[in-house]
């Protein structure tokens, strides 16, 4: 994706789905309260959160591009920065030394 003309048509063909289970499962399965609901209300909450960013993609997409003119160079970075942490994020889950001092980590907590 070179620009955020191609995320939002992204979102727009699935990618919220892609998004918010991405995100629920980084964030939100962290969270004691989020453990403690049942699998239909996540799963009805994930449900919810996909249709509004799609639906919320969608109206951008079907904005007129002037009107979005001016928001292009903050989108752009938003998005840039976005991709790229996800980058470093999958490298660090891929480090196998991260993952051996993480399970080091959790023995010492242990002790």
């Amino acid at each position: 994706m070179n620009d955020w003309n191609e995320v939002i048509g992204w979102l727009v063909t699935g990618g919220a789905v892609a998004v918010t289970a991405w995100f629920t499962s980084w964030f939100l399965e962290g969270l004691g309260w989020w453990g403690r609901l049942t699998s239909q209300v996540r799963s009805l909450v994930i449900l919810g959160a996909a249709l509004s960013i799609g639906l919320l993609a969608t109206w951008v997409q079907l904005q007129p591009p002037e009107a979005l003119a001016k928001y292009a160079p903050y989108a752009n970075m938003v998005v840039m920065t976005v991709i790229a942490w996800l980058g470093t994020q999958v490298a660090h889950k891929a480090d196998g030394r991260s993952r051996e001092k993480a399970s080091r980590d959790r023995l010492d907590d242990r002790r």
